[in-house]
């Protein structure tokens, strides 16, 4: 009986893989980032193309994302559709041995793995470029926000000069820091 998860549909199939050339293609959107926990993202529509070219134990694999990840702006909230687009090459080494050589160009794989699920690695590099603060006006959308900061409906603190303060400030404001 064949196991099903949620990634399976991520699964590249390592032992049944000639040498040569290989494609890919994924469309992620909610649904892939809903299976992460802690996914920051809860709607995006990108489009993944992965090449991998084999040569032995070696996969050389592509990643070319291009898409839109859902994030809001920073001044008025308001959803807005974010352009991205990667580019990302991986190595995957296939060895018989346990390495510790992993880093973050370089995968081991263990020689008995039959898959290799892509689904964390464009995960992470799609979360990559999730904007720290998102405007309206850098994706060329106009805000909302310029209504709520116009002049008219700045508030403006003010204070009487007659109404009585701190004396600790008033203290404060003859010191001479020059």
């Amino acid at each position: 009986m064949k196991v099903h998860h949620s990634f399976a549909a991520y699964d590249i199939p390592l032992q049944a893989m000639p040498n040569g050339n290989h494609q890919y293609s994924y469309v992620l959107g909610g649904d892939f980032f809903g299976l992460f926990e802690t996914s920051i993202i809860k709607k995006a529509h990108i489009k993944v193309d992965l090449d991998i070219h084999r040569q032995g134990s070696r996969l050389d694999c592509y990643f070319r994302a291009q898409g839109t990840l859902q994030v809001g702006c920073a001044r008025c909230l308001e959803p807005l559709d974010w352009p991205m687009q990667d580019n990302s090459h991986l190595v995957v080494q296939i060895s018989d041995t346990d390495s510790e050589n992993d880093s973050d160009e370089i995968v081991v794989l263990r020689s008995g793995d039959i898959v290799w699920n892509v689904a964390q690695f464009m995960y992470e590099s799609i979360h990559l470029h999730y904007p720290l603060r998102a405007v309206c006006q850098e994706a060329a959308l106009p805000c909302s926000s310029t209504d709520l900061w116009s002049d008219q409906n700045l508030l403006t603190f003010q204070t009487s000069d007659n109404a009585p303060t701190d004396p600790r400030w008033d203290t404060l404001k003859q010191v001479n820091f020059q």
